[in-house]
């Protein structure tokens, strides 16, 4: 999941390479061979998804977050609901008999403060447990 104010943050990581080189996954037991990966895009300034979607798209075109995924980025405007993400990830965890999360966030201070609150209360909700590691950086 990505979370970007503007489609020129986006161009700009991509331009400098900054975007990850991730091998890719291998697909998931009885899943029919598709890909874990689902990139998610949030465009926090966009006005409406139709607008964000042409957005990212301009700006991904042939970047590493737009090739590994096997189907086009899933695009939103506004903030990612961080309850709700989790909510589905630990559904997701318990429903593949697993008792754990990994949430590996970059960013800002405040994003990653919000997403630590989420983790914790999503935990007490449902049990399952997240493993949080958080790299902070400022523009």
């Amino acid at each position: 999941m990505w979370c970007a104010r503007d489609a020129e943050l986006l161009r700009s990581v991509a331009a400098e390479g900054l975007l990850p080189q991730l091998p890719p996954l291998p697909p998931l037991a009885g899943d029919g061979g598709a890909s874990p990966l689902v990139s998610e895009v949030y465009m926090t300034r966009a006005p409406s998804v139709g607008a964000a979607t042409e957005e990212v798209m301009s700006a991904m075109q042939g970047s590493a977050i737009a090739t590994q995924a096997t189907q086009a980025p899933l695009v939103h405007s506004g903030r990612p609901d961080g309850g709700a993400v989790l909510g589905a990830a630990a559904a997701a965890a318990k429903a593949a008999g697993e008792q754990r999360v990994a949430l590996l966030l970059c960013g800002l201070d405040d994003g990653g403060k919000a997403w630590c609150a989420a983790a914790r209360q999503t935990e007490k909700a449902t049990g399952v447990a997240f493993d949080v590691h958080v790299e902070r950086f400022e523009l």
